[in-house]
C-alpha cells in the first residue's frame, strides 16, 4: 500500500492558496512601491 499520507484536499488547498500568492504578488508589489518610495522620499 503506497498511500500518500497528504490528504488530496489539503494539496489542493495548499496549491490554491500558493496560486493566490502568485496572482496577488504583482498588486503588492506595486501598491509597496506606490506607498514606500514617497515616504522614503520624505524622510530622506
Amino acid at each position: 500500500m503506497t498511500q500518500s499520507a497528504i490528504d488530496p484536499s489539503l494539496r489542493y488547498q495548499r496549491r490554491e492558496q500558493g496560486l493566490m500568492l502568485l496572482l496577488a504578488s504583482p498588486a503588492v508589489i506595486v501598491i509597496v512601491a506606490l506607498v514606500v518610495l514617497p515616504v522614503g522620499w520624505l524622510m530622506g
